[in-house]
């Protein structure tokens, strides 16, 4: 076993996301810059309104960052 990473578990980050705005580059950023890499991101766009952060979330380029979107208004 040693040193190899596939030793460590794979954690899952759920985010759910309504209206991100601004604060969800930094979320996401956050996920992205940890020392750890056993991890995979969902990201779960609620809401009509979800085309920016749509478009923001498409900006990344790591496979280990996965997006469920779902229309309609929560509630």
């Amino acid at each position: 076993m040693g040193n190899s990473p596939d030793r460590y578990p794979l954690v899952s980050v759920l985010m759910p996301v309504l209206g991100g705005g601004p604060f969800l580059a930094p979320a996401v950023e956050s996920v992205l810059g940890q020392t750890f890499t056993r991890w995979e991101l969902v990201v779960v766009l609620q809401g009509q309104e979800t085309t920016d952060d749509d478009a923001l979330l498409r900006g990344y380029q790591d496979s280990r960052l996965h997006v469920i979107r779902i229309p309609g208004t929560p509630g």
